[in-house]
């Protein structure tokens, strides 16, 4: 009714499934990830692409 889009976040470990009726009405269903959650909220409230990378750093020996 108030076009606010829904973004659906699986609960940590995925322990707990989302019920269907919720999975059909929400826009983006998202991991339990701060980096993840930060993300969608940006991309379905501002139509903003964040395009973050993961960078791993390590040592050759």
């Amino acid at each position: 009714a108030s076009n606010k889009p829904i973004l659906g976040i699986q609960a940590f470990g995925a322990t707990v499934a989302i019920d269907k009726a919720v999975l059909e009405r929400c826009d983006d269903v998202v991991e339990w990830n701060e980096r993840t959650i930060i993300s969608a909220i940006k991309r379905l409230a501002r139509d903003e692409d964040t395009a973050q990378w993961e960078s791993l750093e390590f040592t050759l020996d």
